[in-house]
C-alpha cells in the first residue's frame, strides 16, 4: 500500500482504480455488498474529481471533513479531530501538519479494515447454515485475529499466534502443553521432523513473525485434516484455516504499515476497532443483524 497517495499532495483516499480492481477479484459475492462498496468508491471518485475546482489545500481539507465518507469509511474519531483545527495558513504547513497526516493514514487503513469485515461477513453468509449450526450466528467472526493494544502491557496482540492456538483447539488441543508442541507432533507424523516443525510454529507465534510460506501452511493443514474433521466444527475445513492465516497476516501487514508511517498507538487501536463496528453494520445491511447484545 502506498501511503503517499492519500496523504499529500492529493489529500484523498486510496486511489479509486486500485479499489475497483480489488472489487473485481471476487472477494465480495453478495450483490448488496458489491453495490455498497461500488457506491462508496463512486462517491470517493466524485470527491477526488471535485478537487479540480477547489482553489487550495484548505478547501480540499474542508471537503473531506464535510463528506459522509469520513464517517462511513474513515476512523471513528476522524471528523472530530479534523474539526478541532482551523485549516488556514500556508499550504505547505497545512500538508505537513501531523494531525492531517495521522488522520489521513488512519482513515485510509480504516477503509481497509472495514472492507475486510465485509469480506468475512459476505463469506459467512455463503455458508450461513453452517454458521447457525455451529451457534456462531451472533459471534463476530475472526475478531480474535484483529490486533488490539493490551492496556496493561502496552503491547499488541499477535494474530498469527492466536491463529496457531485456535487451529490447535480446532484440531483437538486440550490446553496441555504448548499449542506449537501439539501441532508440531501432528505435523511431524508425516515427516518425522517434530523439532523442526515446532520451531516453525514458534516463529509464527513470535512477537515479530515472518510471513508463513503457503507450502508450510498447506502441509500443516493436510496433516491436521482428520483432526479438524473430528473437532473443528465450523472450522473443520483446511481451506477455511488457510483463509484465517491470510486474514491474520493481512492484519499484521496493516499494523506494521501504520507503525512504519509513525501513527500513534492510540490511533492504530482506533483503526482496528473499526472491524467490530463495520462487521455489525455489514450484518445488518445484509439482513442478518447480530443480536441486540452484539449490535452497535
Amino acid at each position: 500500500m502506498r501511503a503517499a497517495g492519500f496523504i499529500v499532495p492529493d489529500v484523498v483516499w486510496q486511489p479509486h482504480c486500485e479499489w475497483t480492481s480489488l472489487l473485481k477479484q471476487g472477494l465480495l459475492r453478495d450483490h448488496r455488498s458489491i453495490a455498497m462498496w461500488a457506491g462508496r468508491l463512486d462517491r470517493d471518485l466524485e470527491l477526488a474529481v471535485s478537487f479540480v475546482n477547489l482553489p487550495g489545500v484548505s478547501d480540499r481539507i474542508q471537503a473531506i471533513i464535510k463528506t459522509p465518507l469520513i464517517h462511513e469509511i474513515g476512523a471513528p474519531g476522524s471528523r472530530e479531530r479534523m474539526t478541532s483545527k482551523q485549516w488556514v495558513g500556508d499550504e505547505s504547513a497545512l500538508l505537513d501538519c501531523p494531525l492531517l497526516k495521522h488522520n489521513r493514514i488512519a482513515d485510509a487503513y480504516c477503509c481497509c479494515v472495514r472492507f475486510m469485515a465485509w469480506v468475512v461477513v459476505d463469506t459467512s453468509l455463503q455458508h450461513w447454515q453452517k454458521v447457525v449450526d455451529a451457534g456462531q450466528q451472533d459471534v463476530i467472526l475472526l475478531l480474535a485475529l484483529v490486533p488490539r493494544l493490551d492496556a496493561e502491557t502496552c503491547k499488541w496482540t499477535r494474530p498469527l499466534g492466536t491463529q496457531v492456538r485456535e487451529l490447535a483447539i480446532h484440531a483437538g488441543y486440550d490446553s496441555q502443553g504448548a499449542p506449537s508442541v501439539f501441532l508440531g507432533g501432528l505435523w511431524s507424523s508425516m515427516t518425522e521432523l517434530a523439532e523442526e516443525k515446532e520451531r516453525t510454529l514458534r516463529k509464527w507465534e513470535a512477537a515479530e513473525p515472518g510471513r508463513p510460506r503457503e507450502s508450510s501452511i498447506a502441509s500443516l493443514l493436510t496433516s491436521l485434516e482428520p483432526q479438524l474433521q473430528k473437532y473443528g466444527g465450523l472450522w473443520a475445513e483446511g481451506r477455511v484455516h488457510r483463509q484465517r492465516f491470510q486474514f491474520a497476516w493481512a492484519m499484521i501487514a496493516i499494523l506494521r504499515d501504520m507503525q512504519r508511517l509513525g501513527l500513534p498507538d492510540v490511533l492504530i487501536d482506533e483503526v482496528f476497532s473499526c472491524y467490530e463496528r463495520e462487521y455489525s453494520f455489514a450484518r445488518s445491511h445484509l439482513s442478518k443483524p447480530l443480536s441486540a447484545g452484539q449490535a452497535f
